[in-house]
């Protein structure tokens, strides 16, 4: 079932965008009345100065349009639901060493539409969780961290260099993930797509569990809704 909130908040909005920073999310940019768009990232969120930076778009004609001030409409995905802000314009663009950065003012309402029937924890910020990942193929082995967990998958963000093409669809992966309890769980995945963020230097792989054991399972589970509670808690503190 659908929920769809309009949050008005201020520190809710921060803490909402802080959340896309801290896990990577691309968010997509797309300008009123043109026929073009592009991809981004959160690089970072200033509360107090009221403004968030966006990467610089690759797209040389939405980064024309972002340096002419042009309003433009910003949507990303987070823990199984929509965020969607609307009217959004850059008021300066820094030229950095890593490329150009985005300087946008904090928005005063923001959408945030539940459409997963599994609620998929963040698990960045929250929890220090260490993945080890095992190509059952390849037997190349990857190590980082993980992003996020639902009952039926996670997502992992992984070392490895922009070619290696890490968590290509398909790949089955042996993952040994060591939770914060100091227990390790192995689980066999199945990757359904991966990103490479270069600011980063990580590969960002969505996977999907492979029948785990009952107890397993339960364990999964019981780590998704520690990860919901806490998520809720720090939610609470930014709205306090």
């Amino acid at each position: 079932m659908e929920k769809d909130f309009l949050i008005t908040n201020p520190a809710r909005i921060a803490w909402v965008l802080q959340s896309l920073r801290d896990d990577h999310q691309l968010v997509d940019v797309g300008f009123r009345g043109r026929d073009t768009g592009a991809r981004s990232i959160i690089v970072d969120i200033d509360s107090a100065a009221g403004y968030f930076t966006l990467d610089g778009f690759p797209n040389q004609d939405c980064h024309r349009l972002a340096g002419r001030g042009e309003k433009f409409d910003l949507r990303a995905s987070l823990n199984g639901v929509d965020v969607m802000v609307s009217s959004l314009q850059v008021s300066e663009v820094r030229d950095e060493a890593d490329g150009a950065l985005y300087c946008v003012a904090l928005p005063t309402q923001l959408r945030y539409v539940q459409r997963r029937d599994t609620y998929r924890a963040q698990v960045t910020g929250l929890a220090e969780v260490a993945v080890t990942a095992v190509n059952q193929e390849s037997a190349e082995t990857y190590s980082g961290y993980l992003a996020d967990i639902s009952a039926d998958g996670c997502r992992v963000a992984l070392d490895g260099d922009e070619n290696a093409g890490c968590g290509r669809a398909g790949e089955r992966y042996q993952l040994t993930l060591q939770m914060p309890e100091g227990d390790a769980l192995s689980l066999c995945v199945t990757s359904r797509h991966s990103r490479f963020v270069a600011r980063s230097g990580l590969w960002y792989v969505g996977c999907c569990f492979e029948q785990p054991a009952p107890a397993l399972q339960q364990r999964i589970e019981r780590f998704v809704a520690e990860m919901q509670l806490k998520a809720r808690q720090r939610e609470a503190m930014f709205a306090a």
